[in-house]
């Protein structure tokens, strides 16, 4: 059944009553879909005698840019497992499982041996400078310092001139054990990166130091 509305204003072969189209204000026809004419009027659609709330064409163009941004803007929502921080967590939890295996007939672990190698090279003097390089908090830092000066492997040095601050120093002992377990970590790192190049270690070095400057 073919139904008509007036255009404009102006009757002519299609047309429907003033009752129909009610006090809403016409602009101009939109299109025709299955012999049903559509106006398109100020702030309704005009559909057969159903009239029906809907923004105008402008604003219905806004909506679709916004949406297309927020889909481009939008967080990625995909595993976790293919993000790169993931994934080099994951090489960081077994390259450290495989360390404190070695390490557990020293009594030592993946962490404690930073601190001693860090002690060792010189990167830091005191827990505040272990804790930033090693990003532990104080408290787990303490505990693991207590751990070793128990073992022999450090002594704690008041500092002086502050005597709120102490220095953290090797002790024979220490020094010995970092050395003779240094081999296991060099074997280790080695194997972990043996199918990669020479040039293939340098680069990855160098996006791990950009990531590590951002």
């Amino acid at each position: 059944m073919q139904r008509t509305v007036a255009l404009n204003g102006k009757r002519g072969s299609h047309e429907i009553s003033r009752h129909d189209v009610g006090k809403t204000r016409r602009r101009k026809a939109l299109c025709f879909m299955n012999d049903v004419h559509i106006v398109v009027l100020t702030r309704r659609y005009f559909f057969g005698r159903n009239p029906v709330d809907h923004p105008s064409e402008l604003q219905l163009e806004d909506r679709a840019v916004e949406a297309e941004t927020a889909c481009v803007e939008a967080p990625d929502t995909g595993r976790s497992e293919e993000s790169v921080a993931y994934r080099m967590n994951q090489v960081r939890l077994l390259l450290c499982s495989v360390i404190d295996e070695k390490l557990a007939a020293s009594g030592l672990s993946a962490l404690r041996w930073g601190l001693l190698k860090a002690l060792f090279d010189g990167r830091a003097r005191t827990p505040t400078a272990l804790c930033r390089i090693l990003l532990s908090d104080s408290g787990a830092m303490t505990r693991q310092l207590d751990f070793l000066e128990k073992r022999g492997y450090i002594r704690r040095v008041r500092n002086e001139s502050d005597r709120r601050s102490v220095y953290l120093m090797l002790t024979v002992a220490g020094h010995a054990v970092t050395c003779e377990t240094l081999p296991l970590i060099v074997e280790t790192r080695d194997r972990q990166l043996s199918d990669f190049t020479a040039d293939e270690v340098n680069t990855l070095k160098q996006f791990i130091d950009r990531m590590s400057s951002t």
